[in-house]
């Protein structure tokens, strides 16, 4: 874990934030995920996911719409 935030610009003394973030937060815990297999990816309960279902229904209209773009082919 320390390793990886020092490679995403941490300093190198950051073994405290890495134990706190290891611990997880009291406000929020493991949302659950499963694939859906028409949709062929991975899906997110979670209310502050944008990959709950229906997809992109609670996201702002400029987040939906790019959204559609990503996954329209084509």
């Amino acid at each position: 874990m320390v390793e990886a935030l020092i490679a995403t610009g941490a300093p190198e003394s950051c073994e405290a934030l890495a134990r706190r973030l290891l611990e997880g937060h009291p406000m929020w815990g493991a949302e659950a995920w499963w694939f859906d297999v028409d949709e062929r990816s991975w899906i997110c309960d979670g209310v502050h996911s944008p990959r709950r279902p229906p997809l992109g229904d609670h996201l702002p209209e400029q987040q939906r719409a790019a959204l559609t773009r990503c996954l329209t082919p084509g």
